[in-house]
């Protein structure tokens, strides 16, 4: 009987000591170096990538979240349609004095930069590298340029500028709605 009663005791405590956790977790909030991306979080947005000649329309989805601590926010960026998943983490750098970016996706593709904001548009500004770049034509390792604009209407729109071509040139535009 005892052993029966501590095995309930030990159960029920084991249970509330993971709700206490989850909960903790959800009430974490960003440091105060990293609040400026606080529109981020909150919701999984959900997108539409649309081809250059409008004949194919992937989803794209992208949830946020705290690392515990606040000192890091991760990104879960994903595509169903093609099968692509990549993480992206938002993190003070002490030395630049600026939010730094880094991400890596499930093909070893790998961006790194800095974050910038200006009202209610976050810029991210850095390289992205290819493991192996299998056309020629194309830079192994270029410049971009992402913007997230915050609209009135609770949008988050997305716009792609790259140089792996030479000149700097504009790339997907994805209007993201938060899905709750």
């Amino acid at each position: 009987m005892k052993k029966t009663l501590f095995s309930v005791i030990a159960t029920v405590a084991v249970f509330f000591i993971s709700l206490l956790s989850v909960n903790i977790a959800l009430c974490q909030n960003l440091n105060s170096t990293l609040e400026s991306l606080n529109p981020f979080l909150g919701n999984t947005w959900i997108g539409k990538l649309k081809s250059p000649d409008g004949s194919k329309e992937l989803t794209v989805l992208r949830t946020y979240e705290i690392i515990p601590k606040g000192n890091v926010l991760k990104c879960i960026k994903k595509n169903p349609e093609l099968d692509n998943y990549a993480e992206e983490f938002f993190f003070w750098d002490d030395i630049e004095k600026k939010i730094a970016f880094f991400s890596i996706g499930d093909l070893g593709v790998f961006e790194n930069g800095f974050v910038t904001i200006d009202n209610n548009i976050v810029t991210i500004e850095g390289t992205m590298t290819w493991p192996k770049q299998m056309n020629q034509e194309i830079k192994q390792s270029y410049n971009f340029r992402n913007t997230f604009e915050f609209t009135p209407e609770g949008k988050m729109v997305d716009k792609w500028f790259q140089n792996a071509f030479g000149p700097w040139q504009p790339g997907h535009t994805i209007e993201f709605e938060k899905q709750n």
